[in-house]
């Protein structure tokens, strides 16, 4: 006899329709096997103009990355490679696109998270958990975030099978979960100058969850078990004031604004435990060798790689810290007009920083190509290609100092996971992925899929190391024309 998914209480916040409609229609069910038919945020008001230039409603092509976290599990476990040659990725189950109306032109739905058993997304309005094996719908959790003009966001990280996600017509409610059971452990109203919508997520740490502001006026903190603020900053009443929070490194790391909403007098880059208290902090004046300057994004948080934007056509540069976060040690030979951009806002995930390096994704040939630089010199290392008959290369995560890399599907040639050796550069396929599938892959990251460089950080590649499983999660849709699918799960 079949045990149907576990119902939650619909939170307060949970989306409703008008008497005599019914209940909200569930999310669509996975594909199981291989490629069937695929059935509004800011990546900035400028994403929208990008994708009505788009024609004939096709997929947009993007750089796919990630960080080096997995999404609820610190440790992304040991990759195992088989001697004899790369594993044989199946695509074992694929998740439909949610629809999009014409009126709302564009969803974003950011946030993959693993537990043992299950893949959790963030959809358009629910929380939903998926059986890693199956696909299976295991829970959902009904949210209101799409409320006014706001995509309310989640936490990026999960922190002990915990997520938190912004609600609410104004995202002023917060709610955690449990990912592993799909339960509500709190909900709590969170006050804030400006709602934080599509600019700032919720970052969660022990018993501690911090948010920042919209338009960069301030922040709050609030205790997890039950809802008391800790702290709260305004730019308008406070000297220095913390504006955004994420978590890396197991630390809460606060970005600072001094001197007001200009920043007159600078700011500082600041860790913190789930208490408030500080570990470290690096204090940086309102210019940089006589120009402007803006910190307004971390990369790393050890060593401490920041990005900045200086000068008064904010061109953007990389700097790594002093490890006694005394002053800048380096800025590393990077320029946006030969590196594809790192860091979205807040969200740096088209780079991977690990055991001392830092890999970025050149464009200074006809083909991507990756290179790593040491933080400890600030010099770059290797260059490394694409391997086999690949002509697309993208870092998404890491194990044990060594990068792993993503290679997207060639027409009908299927895309590969591959490693990049911390030593020589060298990249070696670790997955190969399902030749069938390979043109369903390649319309959501391929080849096949339109590029212009406005469409970047839509598609995360993750690696579930304890279960072998590459998934593919789109995180961008829109209206008119057919969507790729939400997730592509490879076993």
């Amino acid at each position: 006899m079949s045990q149907q998914p576990p119902q939650h209480p619909v939170s307060p916040y949970a989306p409703t329709q008008p008497a005599g409609f019914g209940p909200p229609t569930p999310p669509a069910g996975p594909r199981r096997g291989g490629p069937g038919d695929p059935r509004r945020s800011r990546l900035f008001l400028i994403l929208t103009v990008a994708f009505l230039l788009i024609v004939g409603g096709a997929f947009a092509r993007v750089l796919l990355m990630g960080d080096d976290d997995d999404g609820g599990n610190d440790d992304p476990g040991e990759v195992l490679e088989d001697p004899a040659g790369p594993t044989e990725g199946t695509l074992a189950w694929d998740l439909p696109s949610p629809g999009v109306s014409a009126e709302d032109l564009m969803l974003s739905a950011s946030g993959t998270w693993f537990t043992e058993n299950t893949v959790v997304r963030l959809m358009d309005t629910a929380v939903v958990a998926h059986d890693l094996a199956s696909g299976e719908e295991v829970w959902t959790f009904p949210v209101e975030r799409l409320g006014g003009d706001s995509e309310c966001l989640a936490s990026p990280h999960a922190d002990q099978n915990r997520i938190a996600v912004l609600q609410g017509r104004d995202c002023e409610a917060l709610t955690v979960l449990d990912i592993t059971t799909g339960e509500e452990i709190t909900t709590f109203d969170v006050e804030l100058p400006v709602s934080p919508g599509r600019d700032e997520a919720p970052a969660l740490l022990g018993d501690t969850v911090a948010i920042g502001s919209g338009i960069q006026l301030g922040s709050a903190a609030y205790r997890v078990g039950d809802g008391t603020e800790l702290w709260r900053h305004s730019v308008l009443d406070d000297p220095c004031a913390d504006i955004s929070y994420q978590v890396l490194d197991e630390t809460l790391v606060a970005l600072t604004r001094c001197g007001g909403q200009e920043a007159t007098d600078g700011g500082e880059v600041r860790g913190l435990d789930e208490e408030g208290r500080e570990l470290w902090s690096w204090a940086y004046g309102p210019e940089h060798e006589g120009e402007p300057i803006e910190v307004n994004a971390v990369l790393s948080a050890d060593p401490l790689v920041v990005h900045a934007a200086v000068g008064e056509e904010r061109e953007a540069r990389l700097f790594v810290v002093h490890d006694n976060h005394t002053g800048i040690a380096h800025t590393l030979d990077y320029s946006s007009d030969r590196y594809v951009a790192p860091c979205v806002w807040r969200t740096c995930d088209v780079a991977v920083v690990a055991d001392g390096r830092l890999a970025l994704v050149s464009t200074t040939r006809t083909t991507p190509t990756v290179v790593t630089f040491d933080l400890a010199t600030g010099q770059s290392l290797y260059e490394t290609e694409p391997v086999g008959e690949h002509d697309d290369i993208r870092p998404f995560g890491s194990h044990d100092g060594a990068v792993l890399a993503y290679q997207p599907a060639v027409g009908a040639q299927p895309g590969a996971v591959v490693t990049i050796d911390p030593e020589t550069g060298e990249a070696t396929p670790m997955m190969t992925l399902d030749p069938e599938a390979a043109p369903l892959e390649a319309a959501l990251a391929g080849n096949e899929a339109v590029s212009p460089n406005l469409l970047l950080h839509q598609v995360q590649p993750l690696w579930d190391a304890a279960s072998g499983t590459f998934v593919l999660s789109n995180e961008m849709f829109h209206s008119g024309g057919a969507n790729p699918p939400a997730l592509l799960v490879y076993q």
